[in-house]
């Protein structure tokens, strides 16, 4: 047999496992294609309940511009009335006086409203931010780092799988080729052996 035929029929041998090889890795690649286009996201509960602790932080007292301007609007009558009331300037000037002073402690007690449900606010953003966001943070990022390195694993079984499907190809291929050439050989050496055996049985019965 010719060593083009041999080798030909060696590199056919080894194209079942190097295909194999082609195949495996192109489903590998694929799934991790797959994988790295997977996405997790912070959930819009969390978003929202985040947004309502952001604006109550900034808000402060609800309604506070309402009861200051009714605050405000007081503020004439209780002249009024301290002028209706008042039977000398002495008089006057102190219904006076504790009308501002009345108005004044109203204002007070609704700055000091304000700046604790403000500051009770913050806190409860603050508390939200480190505890339930920073919680499932956490929990995403663990789950991107472990997409990433299942991509990774995907990608590296694929390489794996094509290097060993070439790998094998070419062992088969070179086994093969043995095989082929052990036994041209063999059939060469029986043949001649034949003749030498026949040219022997020939001069015998000359003989």
């Amino acid at each position: 047999m010719a060593i083009g035929a041999l080798l030909g029929l060696s590199a056919l041998s080894a194209i079942p496992s190097m295909v194999g090889g082609v195949v495996a890795y192109g489903q590998h690649r694929k799934y991790a294609n797959l994988l790295g286009q997977q996405n997790k996201t912070m959930p819009a509960g969390i978003l929202q309940a985040e947004s309502i602790y952001r604006e109550q932080a900034n808000t402060g007292m609800y309604g506070k511009d309402m009861y200051e301007t009714s605050v405000k609007n007081m503020m004439p009558l209780y002249l009024s009335q301290a002028k209706r009331s008042a039977d000398s300037p002495g008089a006057l000037l102190g219904a006076l006086t504790q009308a501002w002073t009345k108005t004044g402690d109203q204002m007070m007690t609704l700055n000091m409203k304000d700046s604790a449900m403000r500051q009770q606010g913050q806190q409860n953003l603050a508390t939200f931010l480190s505890g339930t966001k920073a919680t499932q943070e956490a929990a995403i990022e663990e789950w991107r780092i472990n997409r990433d390195l299942a991509v990774q694993r995907e990608r590296m079984m694929g390489t794996k799988e094509l290097m060993a499907g070439i790998t094998g190809g070419i062992g088969q291929g070179i086994q093969t080729f043995g095989d082929l050439t052990t036994t041209e050989g063999n059939n060469m050496w029986a043949d001649w052996l034949s003749g030498q055996l026949s040219g022997a049985d020939k001069i015998d019965s000359e003989k």
